[in-house]
Protein backbone atom coordinates (compact mmCIF):
# COMPACT_ATOMS: atom_id res chain seq x y z
CA UNK A 1 0.00 0.00 0.00
CA UNK A 2 2.47 2.47 0.76
CA UNK A 3 4.38 1.62 -2.60
CA UNK A 4 1.50 2.42 -4.13
CA UNK A 5 0.78 5.83 -2.23
CA UNK A 6 4.74 6.20 -3.28
CA UNK A 7 4.04 6.16 -6.87
CA UNK A 8 0.95 7.78 -6.99
CA UNK A 9 2.57 10.57 -5.60
CA UNK A 10 5.60 10.19 -7.93
CA UNK A 11 3.24 10.07 -11.10
CA UNK A 12 1.82 13.58 -10.21
CA UNK A 13 4.81 15.08 -8.87
CA UNK A 14 6.10 14.10 -12.44
CA UNK A 15 3.74 16.43 -14.45
CA UNK A 16 5.94 19.34 -12.97
CA UNK A 17 9.11 17.82 -14.18
CA UNK A 18 9.71 20.68 -16.59
CA UNK A 19 9.97 22.47 -13.79
CA UNK A 20 13.34 22.68 -12.92
CA UNK A 21 15.52 19.98 -11.64
CA UNK A 22 15.86 19.15 -7.72
CA UNK A 23 17.87 17.46 -5.01
CA UNK A 24 16.77 15.80 -2.22
CA UNK A 25 13.29 15.89 -0.29
CA UNK A 26 11.23 14.17 2.28
CA UNK A 27 8.34 12.70 2.42
CA UNK A 28 6.46 12.67 6.27
CA UNK A 29 3.25 10.10 6.83
CA UNK A 30 0.19 11.80 7.08
CA UNK A 31 -0.08 14.47 9.52
CA UNK A 32 3.05 13.45 11.27
CA UNK A 33 5.80 16.10 10.50
CA UNK A 34 7.58 15.21 13.45
CA UNK A 35 10.73 13.39 11.61
CA UNK A 36 11.52 16.50 9.23
CA UNK A 37 14.55 17.21 8.87
CA UNK A 38 15.55 21.16 9.57
CA UNK A 39 16.27 23.27 6.04
CA UNK A 40 15.14 20.66 3.51
CA UNK A 41 11.31 19.89 2.05
CA UNK A 42 9.51 17.52 3.47
CA UNK A 43 5.73 17.15 2.36
CA UNK A 44 3.07 14.26 3.18
CA UNK A 45 2.79 12.41 -0.52
CA UNK A 46 -0.21 14.14 -1.43
CA UNK A 47 1.30 17.29 -1.04
CA UNK A 48 3.81 16.03 -3.80
CA UNK A 49 0.83 14.67 -5.60
CA UNK A 50 -0.61 17.65 -5.87
CA UNK A 51 2.56 20.15 -6.58
CA UNK A 52 5.74 18.65 -8.91
CA UNK A 53 8.33 16.09 -9.19
CA UNK A 54 11.47 17.07 -10.53
CA UNK A 55 13.48 15.30 -12.26
CA UNK A 56 17.45 14.48 -11.18
CA UNK A 57 16.15 14.20 -7.50
CA UNK A 58 15.85 11.71 -4.08
CA UNK A 59 13.08 11.50 -2.19
CA UNK A 60 12.88 9.69 1.09
CA UNK A 61 9.94 8.60 2.34
CA UNK A 62 10.22 8.57 6.36
CA UNK A 63 8.86 5.26 8.32
CA UNK A 64 5.23 5.59 9.03
CA UNK A 65 1.81 5.08 6.97
CA UNK A 66 1.28 7.15 4.09
CA UNK A 67 -1.93 7.12 2.73
CA UNK A 68 -2.54 7.92 -0.85
CA UNK A 69 -5.71 8.76 -2.02
CA UNK A 70 -5.23 9.75 -5.80
CA UNK A 71 -4.16 8.25 -8.80
CA UNK A 72 -0.27 9.30 -9.79
CA UNK A 73 0.37 9.99 -13.91
CA UNK A 74 4.14 11.06 -13.93
CA UNK A 75 5.23 10.95 -17.85
CA UNK A 76 9.02 11.90 -19.69
CA UNK A 77 10.57 11.99 -16.12
CA UNK A 78 14.11 11.19 -15.77
CA UNK A 79 16.47 10.24 -12.93
CA UNK A 80 13.76 9.82 -10.16
CA UNK A 81 14.60 7.57 -6.82
CA UNK A 82 12.28 7.44 -4.03
CA UNK A 83 13.80 5.72 -1.21
CA UNK A 84 12.25 4.78 1.77
CA UNK A 85 13.95 5.12 5.31
CA UNK A 86 14.59 2.36 7.93
CA UNK A 87 15.48 -1.53 7.96
CA UNK A 88 13.21 -3.92 6.18
CA UNK A 89 11.55 -6.86 8.24
CA UNK A 90 9.49 -9.32 8.73
CA UNK A 91 5.75 -9.20 7.30
CA UNK A 92 2.58 -10.90 7.06
CA UNK A 93 4.12 -14.09 6.08
CA UNK A 94 7.52 -15.89 6.93
CA UNK A 95 8.56 -15.54 3.65
CA UNK A 96 7.60 -11.52 3.21
CA UNK A 97 9.98 -8.64 4.27
CA UNK A 98 8.19 -5.33 4.40
CA UNK A 99 9.93 -2.24 5.16
CA UNK A 100 8.54 0.38 7.76
CA UNK A 101 7.64 2.67 5.27
CA UNK A 102 4.28 1.88 4.12
CA UNK A 103 2.04 3.67 1.07
CA UNK A 104 -1.43 2.87 1.33
CA UNK A 105 -3.67 3.25 -1.51
CA UNK A 106 -7.08 4.67 -0.53
CA UNK A 107 -9.81 4.51 -2.97
CA UNK A 108 -9.59 3.19 -6.39
CA UNK A 109 -5.89 4.39 -6.95
CA UNK A 110 -2.96 3.78 -9.62
CA UNK A 111 0.47 4.90 -10.30
CA UNK A 112 1.81 5.32 -13.54
CA UNK A 113 5.46 6.04 -14.65
CA UNK A 114 5.22 6.88 -18.55
CA UNK A 115 8.19 7.35 -21.09
CA UNK A 116 10.22 7.65 -18.66
CA UNK A 117 14.13 7.01 -17.99
CA UNK A 118 16.53 5.93 -15.16
CA UNK A 119 13.87 5.21 -12.10
CA UNK A 120 14.82 3.60 -8.79
CA UNK A 121 12.20 2.43 -6.31
CA UNK A 122 13.77 0.47 -3.26
CA UNK A 123 12.98 0.34 0.58
CA UNK A 124 9.01 0.67 -0.47
CA UNK A 125 6.11 -1.39 0.97
CA UNK A 126 2.87 -0.44 -1.22
CA UNK A 127 -0.44 -2.02 -0.07
CA UNK A 128 -4.10 -2.11 -1.64
CA UNK A 129 -3.03 -0.28 -5.01
CA UNK A 130 -4.86 -1.19 -8.00
CA UNK A 131 -8.19 -2.73 -8.24
CA UNK A 132 -10.26 -4.87 -10.92
CA UNK A 133 -13.70 -4.36 -12.16
CA UNK A 134 -16.57 -5.82 -11.13
CA UNK A 135 -18.32 -9.13 -13.24
CA UNK A 136 -14.81 -8.40 -15.39
CA UNK A 137 -11.27 -10.32 -15.71
CA UNK A 138 -9.85 -6.75 -16.16
CA UNK A 139 -8.85 -3.60 -14.26
CA UNK A 140 -6.21 -1.54 -13.42
CA UNK A 141 -3.49 -1.96 -12.26
CA UNK A 142 -1.83 -0.94 -9.17
CA UNK A 143 1.89 0.67 -10.28
CA UNK A 144 2.08 0.77 -13.91
CA UNK A 145 6.62 1.42 -15.41
CA UNK A 146 6.84 2.20 -19.04
CA UNK A 147 10.62 3.07 -18.89
CA UNK A 148 13.53 2.50 -19.98
CA UNK A 149 15.84 1.50 -17.10
CA UNK A 150 14.35 0.97 -13.90
CA UNK A 151 15.63 -0.55 -10.53
CA UNK A 152 13.40 -1.84 -7.95
CA UNK A 153 14.85 -3.38 -4.61
CA UNK A 154 13.71 -4.39 -1.44
CA UNK A 155 10.28 -3.93 -2.64
CA UNK A 156 7.16 -4.93 -0.94
CA UNK A 157 3.66 -5.10 -2.98
CA UNK A 158 0.92 -6.86 -0.93
CA UNK A 159 -2.85 -6.82 -1.30
CA UNK A 160 -3.76 -5.90 -5.15
CA UNK A 161 -7.07 -6.69 -5.92
CA UNK A 162 -5.82 -7.22 -9.47
CA UNK A 163 -2.12 -6.79 -10.84
CA UNK A 164 0.52 -4.96 -8.21
CA UNK A 165 2.68 -4.09 -10.92
CA UNK A 166 2.90 -4.15 -14.43
CA UNK A 167 5.82 -3.88 -16.52
CA UNK A 168 4.77 -2.91 -20.12
CA UNK A 169 7.30 -1.92 -23.41
CA UNK A 170 9.72 -1.38 -20.73
CA UNK A 171 13.74 -2.03 -21.48
CA UNK A 172 16.17 -3.10 -19.19
CA UNK A 173 14.34 -3.89 -15.62
CA UNK A 174 15.39 -5.39 -12.50
CA UNK A 175 13.27 -6.46 -9.71
CA UNK A 176 15.51 -7.30 -6.83
CA UNK A 177 15.24 -8.89 -3.59
CA UNK A 178 11.32 -8.16 -3.48
CA UNK A 179 8.36 -9.56 -2.06
CA UNK A 180 4.94 -10.22 -3.51
CA UNK A 181 1.89 -10.94 -0.97
CA UNK A 182 -2.01 -11.78 -2.05
CA UNK A 183 -2.17 -9.86 -5.27
CA UNK A 184 -4.18 -11.04 -8.22
CA UNK A 185 -1.31 -10.65 -10.65
CA UNK A 186 1.93 -9.53 -8.49
CA UNK A 187 4.20 -8.75 -11.70
CA UNK A 188 2.23 -8.40 -15.26
CA UNK A 189 4.97 -7.87 -18.09
CA UNK A 190 3.75 -7.32 -21.35
CA UNK A 191 5.80 -6.43 -24.55
CA UNK A 192 3.63 -5.79 -27.35
CA UNK A 193 5.80 -4.30 -30.01
CA UNK A 194 9.35 -4.39 -31.41
CA UNK A 195 11.78 -2.85 -29.01
CA UNK A 196 14.53 -1.14 -30.90
CA UNK A 197 17.12 -3.26 -29.22
CA UNK A 198 18.05 -5.65 -27.15
CA UNK A 199 16.50 -5.26 -23.90
CA UNK A 200 17.20 -7.27 -20.57
CA UNK A 201 14.77 -8.44 -17.74
CA UNK A 202 16.04 -9.77 -14.44
CA UNK A 203 13.87 -11.17 -11.37
CA UNK A 204 16.39 -11.85 -8.88
CA UNK A 205 15.72 -13.28 -5.02
CA UNK A 206 12.11 -12.56 -5.15
CA UNK A 207 9.62 -14.26 -3.26
CA UNK A 208 5.77 -14.37 -4.60
CA UNK A 209 3.34 -15.90 -2.02
CA UNK A 210 0.08 -16.57 -2.06
CA UNK A 211 -0.97 -14.80 -4.99
CA UNK A 212 -3.24 -16.25 -8.03
CA UNK A 213 0.07 -15.41 -10.46
CA UNK A 214 3.30 -14.67 -9.48
CA UNK A 215 5.32 -13.51 -12.82
CA UNK A 216 3.06 -13.42 -15.93
CA UNK A 217 4.64 -13.07 -18.97
CA UNK A 218 3.62 -11.56 -22.58
CA UNK A 219 5.65 -11.55 -25.29
CA UNK A 220 4.11 -10.43 -28.77
CA UNK A 221 5.90 -9.04 -32.06
CA UNK A 222 9.90 -9.84 -32.60
CA UNK A 223 10.40 -9.07 -29.48
CA UNK A 224 14.42 -9.50 -28.51
CA UNK A 225 14.64 -9.97 -24.71
CA UNK A 226 16.42 -11.55 -22.61
CA UNK A 227 14.41 -12.84 -19.25
CA UNK A 228 16.61 -14.03 -16.19
CA UNK A 229 15.06 -15.24 -13.26
CA UNK A 230 16.81 -16.14 -10.51
CA UNK A 231 16.78 -17.15 -7.19
CA UNK A 232 12.90 -17.01 -7.11
CA UNK A 233 10.65 -18.52 -4.78
CA UNK A 234 6.87 -19.56 -5.36
CA UNK A 235 4.83 -20.42 -2.78
CA UNK A 236 0.88 -21.38 -2.24
CA UNK A 237 -0.06 -19.42 -6.07
CA UNK A 238 -2.59 -21.36 -8.41
CA UNK A 239 0.10 -19.83 -10.94
CA UNK A 240 3.86 -19.24 -10.10
CA UNK A 241 5.14 -18.62 -14.05
CA UNK A 242 2.70 -18.16 -16.49
CA UNK A 243 4.31 -17.02 -20.05
CA UNK A 244 2.74 -16.42 -23.44
CA UNK A 245 4.75 -16.07 -26.27
CA UNK A 246 4.26 -15.03 -29.99
CA UNK A 247 7.76 -13.94 -30.25
CA UNK A 248 10.72 -15.64 -31.32
CA UNK A 249 14.04 -13.41 -30.31
CA UNK A 250 13.65 -13.61 -26.13
CA UNK A 251 15.90 -15.94 -23.91
CA UNK A 252 14.49 -17.21 -20.91
CA UNK A 253 16.52 -18.49 -17.93
CA UNK A 254 15.54 -19.91 -14.69
CA UNK A 255 18.14 -20.62 -11.89
CA UNK A 256 17.78 -21.78 -8.85
CA UNK A 257 14.33 -21.31 -9.24
CA UNK A 258 12.14 -22.84 -6.24
CA UNK A 259 8.38 -23.63 -5.20
CA UNK A 260 6.14 -25.30 -2.53
CA UNK A 261 2.14 -26.04 -2.65
CA UNK A 262 1.22 -24.07 -5.89
CA UNK A 263 -0.99 -25.20 -8.44
CA UNK A 264 1.36 -24.80 -11.95
CA UNK A 265 4.76 -23.43 -11.47
CA UNK A 266 6.02 -22.72 -14.69
CA UNK A 267 3.32 -23.17 -17.79
CA UNK A 268 4.71 -22.44 -21.44
CA UNK A 269 2.98 -21.38 -24.18
CA UNK A 270 5.04 -20.97 -27.33
CA UNK A 271 2.58 -19.93 -30.36
CA UNK A 272 4.85 -20.58 -33.21
CA UNK A 273 4.35 -21.90 -36.95
CA UNK A 274 7.39 -24.18 -36.09
CA UNK A 275 8.67 -25.79 -32.83
CA UNK A 276 12.38 -25.33 -34.43
CA UNK A 277 11.58 -21.36 -34.49
CA UNK A 278 11.26 -21.24 -30.85
CA UNK A 279 13.44 -19.44 -28.22
CA UNK A 280 15.80 -21.71 -25.97
CA UNK A 281 14.70 -21.80 -23.16
CA UNK A 282 17.04 -23.03 -19.83
CA UNK A 283 15.94 -24.60 -16.26
CA UNK A 284 18.53 -24.92 -13.77
CA UNK A 285 19.05 -26.13 -10.69
CA UNK A 286 15.45 -25.89 -8.97
CA UNK A 287 13.50 -27.53 -6.83
CA UNK A 288 9.76 -27.84 -7.32
CA UNK A 289 7.38 -29.78 -4.64
CA UNK A 290 4.00 -30.03 -4.06
CA UNK A 291 2.37 -28.74 -6.79
CA UNK A 292 -1.90 -29.95 -7.04
CA UNK A 293 -1.72 -29.10 -10.94
CA UNK A 294 1.11 -30.10 -13.59
CA UNK A 295 4.59 -28.44 -11.99
CA UNK A 296 5.69 -28.22 -15.70
CA UNK A 297 3.28 -27.98 -18.68
CA UNK A 298 5.50 -26.87 -21.82
CA UNK A 299 4.29 -26.41 -24.93
CA UNK A 300 7.06 -25.14 -26.78
CA UNK A 301 10.72 -26.02 -28.52
CA UNK A 302 14.39 -26.00 -27.28
CA UNK A 303 13.79 -26.82 -23.16
CA UNK A 304 16.90 -27.78 -21.30
CA UNK A 305 16.43 -28.81 -17.82
CA UNK A 306 19.60 -29.33 -15.62
CA UNK A 307 19.83 -30.91 -12.11
CA UNK A 308 16.37 -30.38 -11.26
CA UNK A 309 14.40 -31.76 -8.59
CA UNK A 310 10.60 -32.44 -8.86
CA UNK A 311 8.94 -34.27 -5.70
CA UNK A 312 5.80 -34.43 -4.56
CA UNK A 313 3.28 -33.23 -7.07
CA UNK A 314 0.45 -33.94 -8.47
CA UNK A 315 -0.86 -34.39 -11.58
CA UNK A 316 2.65 -34.95 -13.16
CA UNK A 317 5.76 -33.71 -12.04
CA UNK A 318 6.05 -32.45 -16.09
CA UNK A 319 3.23 -32.80 -18.81
CA UNK A 320 4.81 -31.76 -22.53
CA UNK A 321 2.80 -30.64 -25.30
CA UNK A 322 4.91 -30.29 -28.51
CA UNK A 323 8.07 -29.72 -26.79
CA UNK A 324 11.30 -30.46 -27.30
CA UNK A 325 13.54 -31.04 -23.79
CA UNK A 326 17.00 -31.63 -23.40
CA UNK A 327 17.97 -32.99 -20.26
CA UNK A 328 21.78 -32.53 -18.88
CA UNK A 329 23.57 -33.30 -15.08
CA UNK A 330 21.12 -35.04 -12.23
CA UNK A 331 17.80 -34.66 -12.70
CA UNK A 332 15.04 -36.41 -10.10
CA UNK A 333 11.74 -37.31 -10.23
CA UNK A 334 10.32 -38.37 -6.30
CA UNK A 335 6.86 -39.33 -5.02
CA UNK A 336 4.90 -38.24 -7.87
CA UNK A 337 1.67 -39.12 -9.20
CA UNK A 338 -0.81 -38.68 -11.64
CA UNK A 339 -3.49 -39.92 -13.35
CA UNK A 340 -1.16 -40.64 -16.13
CA UNK A 341 2.39 -40.04 -15.89
CA UNK A 342 3.28 -39.55 -12.28
CA UNK A 343 7.20 -38.15 -13.31
CA UNK A 344 6.47 -37.31 -17.35
CA UNK A 345 3.15 -37.46 -18.65
CA UNK A 346 3.98 -37.03 -22.82
CA UNK A 347 0.76 -35.07 -23.89
CA UNK A 348 1.35 -34.49 -27.46
CA UNK A 349 4.01 -35.19 -29.88
CA UNK A 350 7.23 -34.00 -27.84
CA UNK A 351 10.80 -35.39 -27.48
CA UNK A 352 13.21 -35.91 -24.80
CA UNK A 353 16.99 -35.57 -26.12
CA UNK A 354 19.61 -36.71 -23.44
CA UNK A 355 22.80 -35.31 -22.98
CA UNK A 356 26.05 -37.38 -22.55
CA UNK A 357 26.00 -36.49 -18.99
CA UNK A 358 22.44 -36.49 -18.14
CA UNK A 359 20.77 -38.70 -15.70
CA UNK A 360 17.82 -39.12 -14.61
CA UNK A 361 16.48 -41.24 -11.52
CA UNK A 362 12.24 -41.78 -11.12
CA UNK A 363 11.58 -42.82 -7.61
CA UNK A 364 8.69 -43.70 -6.17
CA UNK A 365 6.45 -41.89 -8.64
CA UNK A 366 2.60 -43.61 -9.39
CA UNK A 367 -0.42 -43.45 -11.84
CA UNK A 368 -3.87 -43.73 -11.23
CA UNK A 369 -3.95 -45.42 -14.97
CA UNK A 370 -0.39 -45.99 -16.49
CA UNK A 371 3.02 -44.21 -16.52
CA UNK A 372 4.12 -44.28 -13.10
CA UNK A 373 7.72 -43.49 -13.66
CA UNK A 374 6.52 -41.99 -17.53
CA UNK A 375 3.43 -42.33 -19.39
CA UNK A 376 3.59 -41.92 -23.52
CA UNK A 377 0.53 -42.85 -25.35
CA UNK A 378 1.56 -41.46 -29.16
CA UNK A 379 4.53 -39.27 -29.96
CA UNK A 380 7.79 -40.55 -30.85
CA UNK A 381 10.82 -40.37 -28.46
CA UNK A 382 14.28 -40.16 -29.59
CA UNK A 383 17.77 -40.56 -27.77
CA UNK A 384 19.99 -38.19 -29.81
CA UNK A 385 23.46 -39.43 -28.56
CA UNK A 386 25.22 -42.52 -29.22
CA UNK A 387 25.49 -43.85 -25.39
CA UNK A 388 22.42 -43.67 -23.24
CA UNK A 389 24.13 -45.33 -20.80
CA UNK A 390 22.73 -43.60 -17.78
CA UNK A 391 18.89 -43.84 -18.89
CA UNK A 392 16.45 -46.87 -18.28
CA UNK A 393 13.11 -47.41 -19.11
CA UNK A 394 11.37 -50.20 -17.67
CA UNK A 395 8.22 -51.63 -18.54
CA UNK A 396 6.96 -54.52 -16.89
CA UNK A 397 4.09 -55.57 -18.33
CA UNK A 398 0.21 -54.94 -17.56
CA UNK A 399 -0.35 -58.67 -15.95
CA UNK A 400 -0.15 -57.56 -11.86
CA UNK A 401 -0.35 -53.65 -12.86
CA UNK A 402 3.26 -52.98 -12.50
CA UNK A 403 2.54 -50.15 -15.34
CA UNK A 404 1.37 -48.18 -12.63
CA UNK A 405 5.05 -47.54 -10.84
CA UNK A 406 6.70 -48.11 -13.97
CA UNK A 407 6.83 -47.02 -17.46
CA UNK A 408 4.14 -47.20 -20.47
CA UNK A 409 4.38 -46.70 -23.79
CA UNK A 410 2.18 -47.51 -26.66
CA UNK A 411 3.22 -46.43 -30.46
CA UNK A 412 6.90 -45.08 -29.72
CA UNK A 413 10.01 -45.40 -31.78
CA UNK A 414 13.24 -45.58 -29.98
CA UNK A 415 16.44 -44.35 -32.65
CA UNK A 416 20.08 -43.33 -32.18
Amino acid sequence: MELCLFLHWLFLSSIALSLGNGSKFYVHPNDDPSQCPNDIPCWDINEYANNAFMNDSVYYFLPGVHNLNRSINIEWGSNLTFQGEGVMREGPHTTVMESPVVIQCIGYVTVTFGNCNNLSLSNLTIKNCGYNVAGSENGYPGLVINVSSANLSYMSLQESQWIALWLIDASDITVYHSSFYRNGYSIDILYNYDLPSQSLLEVNECNFTESFTGLFLTLYQNVDVNIRITAVHLYNSSYGIDLFSTARLYDLQMNRLVSSGCGTVFYLRQNSTSVTDSPSINITDSVISQSSLRAFLLNSGNINISNCTFSNNRDSALGLVNAFVTFFGDNYFINNIGRKGGGINFIVASYIYLSPDAYLSFINNSADVTGGAINIDQPAVYYSHVSVALCFFQFLGTRNKTYRRSGYIRGCLFSR
